[in-house]
C-alpha cells in the first residue's frame, strides 16, 4: 500500500467522515470527489505544478480549493466569471470557511477601478452639481448622497439604490479612473477606495477578483 500523500492527509482531515466539516456541521455529506479534488488541490499548493479540474454539480469545488489553500497559508488569487460570484465567496464562502475551521486569514475582494466611486471627483461635482450633472442625472444620484459618506468600501454593487446600467453616464463622471486620477496630488488620496483595498489586497492570504480584472491588470 502505497504511503498516502500530504494532499491526501490535508483533505481527509477537512472533509473525511471524521474531518474538521464534518465535526463543525450536523449535516455534513462526505463527498468522496470533493475529497480527492481537495487532495489533488493541497498537493500542487504544497508542491507546485499545473493543476485542471472538471468538477461537476454538488462537488463542493469551492471549500476544495478554498479549505486546502487556507490551511497551507499560501496566498492565492480566486478568480470568477462574473461580480456576482465574486460576492458570494467574499460576503459568504469565505466567512463561513473561516468560522467552520476556526481559523484566521486575511482576504479581500478587488474589482476594476471604476467600481468604486472616486470621492474627489464627487466632491468636486456636488460644488455645482448643475453644471455637472443634467437633471435627471441629480435625481439619479440621490441614493449616492448619504451612501459615499458611510461606505466602507466605495463599491457601487453595495449601493441598491442606485441603478449604475441606467446611470451609465453619470457614474461615468465620478468614479474611480485612472484618467483622472491625481495619486499623492488628490486633496482625498488617503481615503481612495480604488487605492486602498488594492493596498490590503497585498497583504491579504485570499484575493477574489473576476476575470476581466484578472486579464486586464
Amino acid at each position: 500500500m502505497t504511503e498516502p500523500t500530504h494532499g491526501e492527509r490535508l483533505a481527509e482531515e477537512l472533509f473525511g467522515p471524521g474531518g474538521r466539516l464534518a465535526k463543525s456541521l450536523p449535516e455534513y455529506e462526505h463527498r468522496p470527489s470533493q475529497v480527492e479534488m481537495a487532495a489533488a488541490v493541497a498537493d500542487v499548493l504544497q508542491e507546485g505544478g499545473k493543476l485542471l479540474v472538471e468538477a461537476g454539480t454538488g462537488t463542493g469545488k469551492t471549500l476544495a480549493y478554498l479549505g486546502p489553500a487556507v490551511l497551507l497559508g499560501r496566498r492565492v488569487v480566486i478568480s470568477t466569471g462574473t461580480r456576482n460570484l465574486q460576492d458570494q465567496l467574499f460576503f459568504k464562502d469565505l466567512p463561513d470557511l473561516e468560522a467552520l475551521l476556526n481559523v484566521s486569514f486575511r482576504y479581500a475582494i478587488l474589482k476594476g477601478r471604476n467600481n468604486y466611486i472616486c470621492l474627489n471627483r464627487w466632491k468636486t461635482a456636488l460644488q455645482n452639481p448643475a453644471s455637472v450633472f443634467t437633471e435627471e442625472e441629480r435625481i439619479a444620484a440621490l441614493p449616492l448622497v448619504i451612501w459615499a459618506n458611510e461606505t466602507s468600501t466605495g463599491d457601487i454593487t453595495e449601493n441598491t439604490g442606485f441603478n449604475r446600467q441606467r446611470s451609465a453616464g453619470l457614474w461615468a463622471k465620478i468614479c474611480s479612473d485612472s484618467g483622472h486620477c491625481r495619486s499623492q496630488r488628490c486633496r482625498t488620496n488617503s481615503l481612495c477606495f480604488a487605492n486602498n483595498i488594492r493596498k490590503a489586497a497585498q497583504k491579504s492570504h485570499v484575493v477574489v477578483v473576476n476575470h476581466a480584472l484578472l486579464f486586464s491588470d
